[in-house]
């Protein structure tokens, strides 16, 4: 799914950034969080098991790291398996 979305964003003139490897590394589980900070990243697409495992262990990136700055960030969207409800609330939370 997120193929088809990356070339529809790419034909209205999107960059793209892409992330290859575990989203724990290099700096455990801010490493994605510090990235889309770092790069001003207004659309975050990524896996039901990463969030998953914020919330499994509490993950609040503001929170944990308060430099962040996610203000850019418009629209999380969540692919690969069903996000259950619980991760879709503590998202909603822990990524004002």
């Amino acid at each position: 799914m997120m193929w088809h979305w990356s070339i529809s964003a790419l034909a209205v003139g999107a960059s793209l950034v892409l992330y290859s490897g575990s989203p724990f590394k290099p700096h455990g589980y801010l490493s994605l969080p510090r990235l889309l900070s770092e790069l001003k990243v207004t659309h975050f697409g990524t896996s039901a098991a990463y969030l998953t495992a914020l919330e499994a262990n509490q993950v609040r990136p503001v929170r944990d790291e308060p430099s962040l700055d996610l203000s850019h960030l418009e629209a999380i969207y969540s692919t690969a398996s069903p996000l259950p409800p619980s991760t879709f609330n503590f998202v909603y939370e822990a990524f004002p």
